[in-house]
């Protein structure tokens, strides 16, 4: 990828701890029957989320950055496939 994807890159080096992260709130959540909550006027409220979007915001992964990356990346390997 060398630069070309420079989001995917990004992914890619917290890969194994984000993986991590995501295993243990599934753990947390399937488990140990422990949710997110968040404060609202003056009391705790569920806290709907998606895993994968709350671990890419704490990287400072942007996945709308990650869709396009891909969409270039199955272009490039189609015009690769083409040339064959």
């Amino acid at each position: 990828m060398s630069g070309r994807y420079p989001e995917h890159e990004k992914m890619m080096k917290v890969k194994e701890e984000s993986q991590a992260i995501g295993d243990f709130i599934d753990w947390l959540s399937w488990h140990k029957r422990v949710h997110l909550a968040k404060w609202e006027n003056d009391r705790f409220s569920p806290f709907h989320y998606d895993i994968e979007r709350l671990i890419a915001e704490y990287y400072g992964i942007d996945l709308n950055v990650i869709e396009t990356e891909k969409r270039a990346m199955i272009e490039e390997f189609r015009g690769m496939i083409d040339r064959e």
